[in-house]
């Protein structure tokens, strides 16, 4: 809130970036409408989800909003999400629970812009129009970026990607499978466009690593072997190990036997590339094996080394790891429509990808 002084016409002075403004008490509301940055949305988009009749629309001055957005890479106020309950129960739903659907959505249009979407603060209405009760917030949000996942033309490969991603993530999120909030955050960070790109290519393995650890953790694939089992065995390759080394001349170091035997626990690891493939075949997505065998070894450079493979080549090695990356979401969203593949985008042009970039995503029919 601003408090604005007479006399001077200055902004005034900042009493608080988070606030409800409303009635202690329950106050009936028959919609709530949420205030939308950096969504890019160029017509209006309608959703049927969880009993609710959901109306996206850009604000009166779009076209402004946005090119300044793109112009500055910044963050503005671009789109308006309207929810209303088709069976009169939104009051009885509660705002906690509108708002939740709101932050779903957001998640998926963030996915769908490749920049963090958010609502800012929203607003309860009743019948008559008039506010009841408000909200505002104060949330961190990362400024635009061109790297568009879904294409914002034709209207309607957005539209289907909601309807479709939505039902999916609402039931993956409640059965604990896969913390959507936290992949689209380390997603969105790693395509902020003011950092170098050696910078987001680490960003982006480490979000590729978390995805193969949350799947490696919940299907039990981190260990060849239980890990009691292990170390009975173990404890025999030590004693193996340790008089082998004995007898070996310049070997028998104390930090030399000890750091070899200390590594013992990696040969019960399943690989970084075992995992990972698991994972693609898990989620039905199709790479060629040249292409999955060159992201590992991407991957494996800037993990150990903080560099590419080949320093000439850097937009290839990154989009090449991007594309793989957005398909692992995309097929944990069980998404099969189209998409955006960077790696078929003309370096230099950043008014937006390429339209020869618009691909169909099909995902394997074996795929769980």
């Amino acid at each position: 809130i601003r408090l604005k002084p007479e006399g001077d016409g200055s902004a005034g002075v900042l009493l608080a970036r988070e606030m409800t403004v409303g009635a202690d008490t329950p106050v009936p509301f028959s919609s709530m409408t949420f205030y939308l940055v950096n969504l890019e949305l160029r017509e209006k988009a309608s959703f049927s989800f969880d009993g609710c009749d959901i109306v996206v629309s850009p604000v009166d001055n779009y076209s402004e909003a946005v090119f300044i957005l793109k112009l500055l890479a910044s963050i503005d106020h671009t789109a308006i999400m309207t929810v209303r309950s088709r069976e009169d129960m939104l009051a009885g739903l509660g705002s906690s629970y509108v708002e939740a659907l709101a932050s779903d959505l957001c998640t998926l249009f963030s996915f769908a812009r490749g920049c963090k979407v958010s609502w800012l603060y929203w607003e309860a209405k009743d019948e008559g129009d008039i506010v009841t009760k408000a909200y505002h917030r104060n949330v961190k949000i990362t400024a635009y970026s061109h790297f568009n996942l879904i294409p914002a033309n034709p209207h309607e490969d957005f539209v289907d990607f909601i309807r479709e991603a939505y039902p999916v993530l609402r039931k993956k999120k409640s059965g604990g499978l896969w913390n959507f909030k936290k992949i689209c955050d380390m997603y969105t960070e790693a395509l902020v466009e003011d950092l170098y790109i050696d910078t987001r290519a680490l960003a982006l393995v480490t979000l590729l690593n978390y995805l193969m650890g949350c799947f490696a953790q919940r299907h039990g694939l981190e260990l060849y072997i239980e890990k009691s089992q292990f170390q009975r065995l173990a404890k025999l390759v030590r004693k193996c190990l340790r008089g082998e080394l004995a007898q070996l001349e310049g070997s028998a170091r104390p930090e030399i036997v000890d750091g070899m035997v200390g590594k013992l626990n990696e040969l019960n690891r399943r690989s970084f590339k075992e995992v990972l493939n698991r994972l693609a075949l898990d989620l039905g997505v199709l790479i060629e094996e040249q292409d999955f065998n060159e992201v590992v070894r991407i991957r494996n450079s800037i993990v150990h080394d903080a560099r590419f493979l080949d320093q000439e080549k850097l937009w290839n090695e990154f989009s090449l790891t991007l594309s793989f990356v957005e398909k692992l979401i995309l097929g944990i969203l069980e998404y099969e429509g189209f998409y955006y593949d960077w790696r078929l985008h003309k370096m230099g042009d950043l008014s937006g990808p390429d339209m020869a970039a618009r691909c169909k995503l099909l995902l394997s029919r074996t795929a769980k």
